[in-house]
């Protein structure tokens, strides 16, 4: 190698090699710690001091009929009234062509 028979390319050696191990200790280490701060900001506390769990209990409220303030509970108002106006459009259909039945005789 450089110095046959020397224990100096024995320790250029060495060095070399603890040198590129500290590195990949570093590049892993500053990774994971990225990693776990987002984890931390998205299982964490958001800026209203709501906790994941927090924030879930409330998506989960919305899913269930309450009473009347729930998505279920909106979602089946629309129905309602999209039902009512689909007779009252079956009824201004009926009483056209009726009409126009008459109109035409």
């Amino acid at each position: 190698m450089l110095f046959t028979g020397s224990m100096l390319d024995e320790a250029i050696i060495a060095l070399a090699a603890l040198l590129i191990a500290v590195a990949v200790i570093y590049r892993f280490s500053r990774t994971a710690y990225k990693g776990i701060q987002r984890i931390e900001i998205v299982l964490g506390v958001d800026k209203d001091g709501r906790t994941i769990a927090d924030r879930l209990d409330s998506v989960e409220q919305q899913l269930f009929p309450n009473g009347g303030s729930s998505l279920s509970d909106k979602i089946v108002r629309i129905e309602f009234v999209q039902r009512e106006m689909k007779t009252e459009l079956d009824e201004i259909k009926t009483i056209s062509n009726n009409w126009l039945r008459q109109e035409g005789t």
